[in-house]
């Protein structure tokens, strides 16, 4: 147990290192990453039927969710920005969803749409 506690304490500090340093390029590179983490875990977590840590995860992902959201600048992204909000919209329902009925193929079909923005995002560059 001891040495679980200071993997995390590692894995935390070097999070945090990473992002300190990041662009915002960068930074919503590793919110898409840090969202499929919880999505795919999440995804799991609901097949084994571990509950409490299920909603932990799905908690995450929705905050990684709404914070991509609302990052989102419609003035210079213009329709882009509206898609994007329609996209995280319709994911945030999916992950709800698996949530409240218990439902791995919901919340995988949310991992496969954010997975697709963030391939693109990783392919635009800084």
């Amino acid at each position: 147990m001891m040495q679980s506690n200071a993997i995390n304490q590692y894995n935390r500090v070097a999070r945090d290192a990473h992002v300190e340093g990041a662009s915002p390029h960068e930074l919503v590179k590793i919110m898409f990453d840090e969202l499929l983490k919880a999505l795919n875990q999440g995804a799991v977590l609901i097949e084994k039927g571990d509950i409490a840590a299920k909603s932990e995860r799905i908690s995450r992902a929705l905050n990684i969710l709404n914070a991509l959201d609302a990052s989102l600048d419609f003035d210079e992204g213009g329709d882009i920005s509206v898609g994007l909000a329609q996209i995280y919209g319709h994911c945030k329902q999916k992950v709800v969803t698996a949530h409240v009925r218990n439902d791995a193929d919901a919340i995988k079909e949310a991992k496969d749409i954010i997975a697709d923005i963030a391939d693109a995002w990783s392919q635009i560059g800084d």
